[in-house]
């Protein structure tokens, strides 16, 4: 099993990078930095970078201050990161977290719960997630809800975890925080700066388009979109992640 969670970790590395860069390299090194930006009251865009052979590229996550405690929204790359993360945010807020939820089975989304589950703290994940990273040989949400459409009270924040169906990933799903308006689109969505849909190894493009229509569909008031990489702006990037789909087909 040990083996296998290795060989996960180091296939889903592989995979990020093709996905990010639209290239896999060898003999790479990595410069690591952590950058958190308010976009909301109690709510903390964390942005991770690593750099890649002088190309630095940026992972979105979200963290969100309740009546209860800190929620976060996915981990940074690995678990020394995500220990950094909560050592730096320490510094801003020194409230416990909670909790966290991830949006689905890859690396840059949750490769560090195991210092989360290692130090109590509750990690969310869809049922298909939990199966996927089971695959995978990952470690695993010690913590599994039905995403399909679901709203979750934290004290007095609410956040509803809906799955639109199938695009970037298998499993993907999105977050809605009604009270701020802010949709956490993950890497379904893509940003401005996207000229393509980067790598598609795990992505169904048949139905990707119908499920960005669907979270469209579902969330009528929406002012802040963040993407999982990349700059985060309005509504556009819904559009504009319909656009390059179509540029796929």
């Amino acid at each position: 099993m040990r083996m296998l969670r290795v060989f996960g970790r180091l296939f889903d590395g592989l995979i990020w990078l093709i996905c990010i860069t639209g290239t896999a390299y060898g003999g790479h090194s990595f410069k690591e930095d952590i950058k958190f930006k308010e976009i909301a009251e109690d709510i903390w865009i964390y942005t991770t970078t690593k750099d890649l052979d002088k190309r630095v590229i940026s992972s979105n996550g979200l963290i969100i201050r309740t009546s209860e405690g800190i929620i976060l929204v996915d981990t940074p790359w690995d678990t020394k990161l995500t220990q950094l993360l909560v050592e730096k945010f320490k510094k801003i807020n020194q409230e416990p977290i909670i909790g966290a939820y991830v949006t689905h089975a890859h690396y840059d989304r949750m490769g560090g719960i195991r210092y989360l589950i290692d130090n109590q703290i509750p990690v969310y994940g869809s049922k298909q997630t939990i199966e996927i990273a089971k695959k995978k040989g990952y470690t695993t949400p010690n913590q599994a809800l039905n995403y399909k459409d679901t709203t979750v009270i934290h004290g007095d924040t609410y956040l509803t975890l809906f799955y639109p169906g199938k695009g970037h990933a298998p499993d993907n799903i999105v977050i809605w925080l009604p009270q701020s308006k802010i949709l956490f689109g993950g890497c379904l969505v893509k940003s401005l700066i996207d000229k393509d849909l980067g790598g598609v190894y795990d992505a169904d493009i048949k139905n990707w388009s119908m499920s960005v229509m669907n979270v469209i569909n579902r969330f009528h008031d929406i002012e802040i979109v963040v993407p999982g990489h990349g700059p985060w702006r309005n509504t556009e990037l819904l559009l504009h992640t319909l656009k390059l789909i179509e540029q796929n087909k």
